[in-house]
């Protein structure tokens, strides 16, 4: 991944630059490059629901688009999509296509789901009940 912090700078007059995940790369900021357009740098191990939320409304209405590489959802494509992460052979982030394999649960299944977590909720309130 290159960062492009260069482009940000040369580019905005206003923001905040906000770092997701670890970029190895150093970034060289002169404060006065900071300071004379108010400009931030902020970073998170993260982003939460409403960040990612905004960050894929905002890749939508742009169309910009991720480099992926599509595996399967099985044992074997997993392990061999570790394996080559590990030793470093991955260009692209890899996605699993767990929509082509999975298989949706039967209108049964569904209804032992349901009536799994109304006993447990009701078990639940039980328990609350008689604490208080």
């Amino acid at each position: 991944m290159t960062f492009c912090a260069h482009v940000w700078f040369n580019y905005t007059c206003l923001g905040v630059l906000i770092t997701v995940g670890g970029v190895l790369e150093k970034l060289n900021v002169s404060a006065m490059n900071l300071l004379g357009r108010r400009l931030s740098i902020v970073g998170s191990c993260i982003g939460g629901i409403r960040e990612t939320q905004e960050m894929l409304d905002f890749c939508a209405e742009h169309k910009i688009q991720a480099d992926i590489e599509l595996i399967p959802a099985t044992p074997e494509a997993v392990n061999v999509a570790w394996d080559r992460a590990i030793a470093g052979d991955v260009k692209y982030r890899f996605v699993i296509d767990t929509k082509k394999t999975l298989v949706a649960p039967s209108a049964e299944e569904i209804a032992q789901l349901q009536s799994y977590l109304a006993t447990q909720a009701a078990a639940a309130e039980a328990e609350e009940k008689k604490a208080t």
